[in-house]
């Protein structure tokens, strides 16, 4: 997992897990005996992840709607998923855009978390909003963004918001603790940590620090 690896260090390390790998057939059976030279093909094993295929497990776990005939409800999922797969290829030169839209619904197996109290382009902002007068150091990001506002107003303050089918929380809630998803690499490649969504003239704003 080290940033450099010499190639004596691979050697070295391969051999422990070959001898690794000869006790897993003592503690486990053949059927677990595997090795692989991902060092030597890939890089460090932080290089590369199997995330997206951990992923794909969790769809396919989803797909299964109770204890009998596993098998076949994966089966018929990956025949329809494959055919729906199929169905866009072949015709999205002909569909209408709520045609397209209808057709990747059908296709995400992501779940509705709610209905948006608010919709403003992409960004769909969740549960009734708190309105806040602007402190201090709002009115000068908001200032230095030159964004118009009247300091006397309050505006209306979000804790959550979907943006492309993903879920970004304040670092003001609470209520999630097992995942934190208030921070964010923006395209500038700078990391921002989200405080609060604010509208203002129904545009919406993500507070916060660099």
């Amino acid at each position: 997992m080290q940033n450099s690896v010499a190639k004596s260090e691979v050697t070295y390390a391969s051999r422990y897990l070959k001898l690794f790998n000869e006790h897993i057939d003592l503690l486990y059976g053949p059927a677990h005996v595997t090795f692989k030279n991902s060092t030597v093909n890939f890089a460090q094993p932080w290089t590369h992840s199997a995330f997206i295929y951990e992923s794909f497990l969790g769809e396919i776990k989803a797909s299964v709607k109770s204890g009998t005939g596993v098998a076949q409800h994966i089966k018929k999922y990956m025949q329809l998923r494959t055919a729906l797969q199929k169905m866009r290829a072949d015709l999205e030169f002909a569909m209408s855009d709520e045609e397209k839209e209808y057709l990747s619904s059908m296709m995400s197996s992501s779940k509705t978390l709610a209905n948006p109290h608010l919709v403003i382009g992409p960004a769909a902002l969740l549960e009734e909003p708190q309105r806040m007068t602007f402190s201090e150091e709002y009115r000068h990001a908001l200032v230095r963004a030159d964004v118009a506002f009247d300091q006397s107003n309050k505006y209306p303050s979000y804790d959550r918001c979907i943006v492309n089918n993903e879920l970004f929380q304040s670092s003001k809630y609470k209520r999630v603790k097992r995942q934190v998803n208030c921070v964010v690499l923006l395209e500038s490649n700078k990391v921002f940590r989200i405080k609060s969504f604010i509208v203002i003239s129904n545009v919406c704003y993500a507070m916060g620090h660099f």
